[in-house]
Order: C-alpha cells, then sequence, then structure tokens
C-alpha cells in the first residue's frame, strides 16, 4: 500500500507541476507587454513604396508621397504630399480599444486614420509599425509603415 501512495504523491506533484508551466506559458505569451505611448511614436516612418511620414513632437507632421488610391477607393491622385497635424488616440473612431494615429490637413479636407500593431501573438510588443487595410480587412492586405532605424 505504500508504493501505492507514493506513486499517487507523485502523480499529484506533476500535475500540479504542470498546471503551473502552463500558467506561466500563458502569462509569458499573453501578458507580457510594453505600454505604447505617443513619444514612441515620434518619428519618421516609411512605407514599401516611398511614402514617407514625419511625426513631430509639436504634434505637427509632414507626409511625402503618400499613395491615395491605397487608402480610398474613389481616388483619382496617386501621390500626395502635404503638412498637417497628428493625433495619438487610444480608442478608434467607434469607441473601440484599438491605438491608431489621425492626421488631419484641414485646407485638403483630409482626415487619415492609421492603425497601430506590434509583434507577438497579440500584437502588444516593439517594434511598433502604422497600417491601414487595403480592400478588405480580412484579406490582411496593409499599406504598412515601418519607424526608421535612425529614430528606434
Amino acid at each position: 500500500m505504500r508504493k501505492k501512495e507514493k506513486y499517487e504523491h507523485a502523480n499529484t506533484l506533476l500535475g500540479i507541476f504542470n498546471k503551473l508551466l502552463w500558467a506561466l506559458l500563458i502569462l509569458v505569451a499573453c501578458g507580457c507587454h510594453t505600454e505604447l505611448t505617443r513619444d514612441s511614436l515620434i518619428g519618421s516612418w516609411e512605407s514599401g513604396d516611398g511614402c514617407r511620414i514625419v511625426l513631430n513632437e509639436d504634434s505637427t507632421c509632414c507626409v511625402q508621397d503618400l499613395d491615395l488610391s491605397k487608402l480610398f477607393k474613389e481616388s483619382n491622385d496617386t501621390c500626395l504630399t502635404f503638412t498637417g497635424t497628428w493625433e495619438f488616440r487610444k480608442h478608434n473612431d467607434l469607441g473601440d480599444k484599438e491605438h491608431n494615429i489621425v492626421i488631419r490637413e484641414d485646407s485638403l479636407y483630409l482626415y487619415i486614420s492609421l492603425f497601430i500593431s506590434g509583434y507577438g501573438i497579440r500584437g502588444n510588443r516593439p517594434p511598433w509599425y502604422l497600417y491601414q487595410s487595403i480592400g478588405d480587412p480580412d484579406e490582411m492586405n496593409h499599406y504598412k509603415f515601418i519607424k526608421s532605424s535612425t529614430d528606434n
């Protein structure tokens, strides 16, 4: 009978160890993140097609060679360069918790929202990137902007 009790005790300890290991794995995979701040967005961002967005500390921005056809289906313009303002938001236009920036250019009546994501399972770890879906968001085709390595 003693052998059986030792075996059951060892099995119980192994079960507890396995549960703790799984809990630790879940915490590491899902719970770790770096808080995204406005200051971490300041700098120069570039897309694969040569567009450059410079976000300044004073909330002004400069956008060079933005391909409007990727953002707006009805756009006849191919590229646009302008200066404007930008704002960091923790919620999107619908009130959902989704980090994004808004770029405005008042004389052109231009309002562009770019979502912010990162890496990891939940996209909550740097390095960050800015993006807007091209077409159907479910297709995961993005107009993506990566921060210049000199600004990190």
